[in-house]
């Protein structure tokens, strides 16, 4: 009988370890999945970020050139006067 018990608490022992472990690997599990979701927050909305800012650049790109343009008409026109 004494080694039937002692293999009986020695598996009690066994499953209460593999029971923290478990509770262990859970926290971890957890932690890690808070970073990645986060992460994931951060990703979403940096590149929403970006197509907001799309049309702006585009607008911003055309009245640079228009600006140009300008800046050309008037150089040419100072070089006819001149």
């Amino acid at each position: 009988m004494g080694g039937l018990m002692g293999r009986l608490t020695e598996q009690a022992g066994e499953q209460g370890d593999q029971h923290h472990a478990d509770e262990g690997n859970a926290a971890a599990r957890h932690e890690l999945l808070h970073a990645l979701a986060f992460r994931a927050r951060v990703v979403v909305s940096i590149s929403f970020q970006k197509v907001d800012n799309a049309p702006d650049a585009e607008a911003r790109a055309q009245r640079d050139h228009e600006g140009l343009q300008n800046f050309d008409s008037r150089v040419k026109e100072f070089h006819t006067l001149c």
